[in-house]
């Protein structure tokens, strides 16, 4: 505890999951000219839907200081483990710390080490999307959608698969951030009378992480999965009070196509 207040708690929770699952396949035929002359629409099939328990319980500490677009000072953390049952059996593991080194009034450092995973014999059925560490929130510059189907190679079209994708997904992942804040505009900021202007920070960062499964080990347990990683710059701000704007330009270490990436994401700063 710290002046009355709690900083630490216990969080249980259970309930019960139902997901379906549709497919169909949209055909437009065309003319020797492009012009759509007819479509065809068929219902594909698809898997059985998924009736899920869930049971999770978690300790959660947290004295972070948040100024308006990210925390600037404190720490906290989240361990928690969970189960689920049903159509499928599997566990999950969550450990997620967070520290925040305030320098200055307008400089801070910030730094995140998380893992979660999927455990059990279910933990990587076919019914269950992969993780994923390309999003922005773990790490800056692989965003699926930049990936284009040159980068994948000639395997694409020899076996369907994308090395550059298949790295990047798994049923457990691990991922390490950096972070030098600057407060530019607000209440902390380095711009002087600014204090009834929305926060905007920015600052450099690095991102790292590795993605794996039950049938292999990443590159720091003697696997084979290598990790990869980001370096660049973020620009973050408060829209109007109710979103945190980011707009990040990272440059990916393993994409050897791409030598720079711009994201926009309304995500504020872990």
């Amino acid at each position: 505890m710290r002046r009355g207040f709690h900083t630490q708690r216990i969080e249980l929770s259970s309930g019960y999951e139902n997901i379906s699952f549709a497919a169909r396949a949209d055909t437009q035929i065309l003319d020797i000219f492009g012009t759509p002359i007819g479509s065809l629409r068929q219902d594909l099939p698809s898997p059985d839907s998924l009736h899920q328990g869930t049971a999770t319980a978690a300790l959660v500490y947290d004295t972070s200081i948040f100024a308006g677009v990210s925390p600037v000072a404190g720490q906290r953390y989240r361990l928690q483990g969970g189960l689920q049952g049903g159509s499928l059996d599997f566990s999950t593991a969550l450990a997620d710390y967070r520290r925040y080194f305030h320098l200055a009034r307008p400089v801070s450092i910030a730094g995140r080490i998380l893992h979660f995973g999927r455990y059990g014999g279910d933990a990587e059925n076919e019914r269950l999307q992969p993780l994923y560490i390309g999003y922005p929130e773990f790490i800056r510059g692989y965003n699926v959608n930049s990936i284009s189907p040159a980068e994948c190679g000639p395997t694409l079209d020899q076996t369907g698969r994308c090395p550059v994708l298949d790295e990047l997904v798994g049923s457990r992942i691990a991922v390490a951030n950096a972070e030098v804040r600057l407060e530019l505009l607000g209440p902390l900021g380095a711009i002087p009378r600014t204090t009834g202007v929305p926060p905007v920070e920015i600052g450099p960062f690095y991102d790292a992480g590795v993605a794996w499964g039950k049938l292999e080990n990443p590159s720091f347990a003697g696997g084979d999965r290598k990790t990869v990683s980001s370096l660049g710059g973020f620009l973050r701000f408060n829209i109007l009070g109710f979103a945190v704007g980011q707009i990040s330009y990272a440059r990916p270490h393993n994409r050897p196509l791409r030598d720079h990436v711009w994201e926009f994401t309304l995500l504020p700063g872990w």
